[in-house]
């Protein structure tokens, strides 16, 4: 397992209810990676912030809807494909409501089809 997923896995079971902050997007309430604040607010902003990766700035270009590898690219540069893949699904099921773990939980049985 890659040390950014070994790293999901601590942080989802410290926080295995938690589910993503719904913040507002200008055009109603939805999954941003960051707060207005800076703080993250969803389970990826929450890894990179963990992480030391740098968080985006929170304005209109990232509410979720830039691209985890267009954000971090070189951070994840070194890691396999399945890495990203379950990133990319445990950021889906946490912004579609899901708690961290049921999310995780979801993109690992994936992962392993």
């Amino acid at each position: 397992m890659s040390s950014v997923l070994d790293e999901l896995a601590a942080l989802v079971a410290e926080n295995p209810d938690r589910r993503n902050d719904r913040v507002d997007t200008g055009v109603g309430f939805g999954c941003a990676y960051v707060r207005p604040d800076g703080r993250p607010a969803c389970v990826i902003g929450h890894l990179a912030d963990r992480l030391g990766w740098p968080l985006p700035p929170y304005d209109d270009n990232y509410h979720n809807t830039c691209d985890i590898e267009e954000l971090w690219a070189e951070e994840l540069d070194t890691e396999d494909l399945a890495t990203k893949l379950v990133l990319y699904r445990v950021q889906e099921g946490a912004d579609e409501g899901l708690t961290w773990s049921e999310a995780l939980s979801c993109a690992s049985r994936e992962d392993q089809a």
